[in-house]
């Protein structure tokens, strides 16, 4: 296992990684799933969202924590991955939102950087803005977690 990233270099890492828009970021992380022939990747994005991280890095983080190739994370590897990426998070009380398309309508009175899980989905809420596929469905909200610690763009 490698060595887990100190604060000082993810934060050099997001630095160096600035992008206009949490929408651009997205679009990138898409391509980057395209460009790998990747699927079932929603904590790949997640993360990579949350932390300021590359997709690649992302997706090395949580194979360092069980996550295998084409298959979802579960809680048990997220968690790792966040610890090794060196961010802290404590577990939010959940919503008034019950689905992932209420909370996009609510999400603008969210600050800072939230992961929020559904039973077999991840999305991440930073600042105000939820960007995920799924934003316009009814899955329902299990999980919220505020991320302590989280890198700018």
């Amino acid at each position: 296992m490698t060595k887990p990233m100190t604060k000082p270099r993810l934060q050099k890492l997001a630095k160096s990684t600035s992008y206009p828009s949490i929408e651009y970021k997205y679009s990138l992380l898409v391509e980057a799933r395209a460009r790998l022939s990747e699927q079932r990747d929603c904590s790949i994005i997640a993360l990579a969202l949350a932390s300021g991280v590359s997709y690649e890095e992302s997706r090395r983080v949580l194979g360092l924590y069980g996550r295998r190739p084409a298959s979802g994370a579960t809680y048990s590897t997220i968690c790792g991955a966040l610890s090794h990426l060196g961010l802290d998070y404590t577990r939010a009380s959940l919503p008034e939102a019950k689905t992932l398309k209420t909370l996009h309508r609510e999400s603008w009175a969210y600050d800072g950087v939230y992961l929020v899980f559904t039973a077999t989905h991840v999305a991440c809420l930073r600042d105000g803005q939820l960007i995920d596929w799924a934003i316009d469905t009814k899955k329902r909200i299990v999980g919220f977690w505020k991320i302590q610690d989280e890198c700018q763009f």
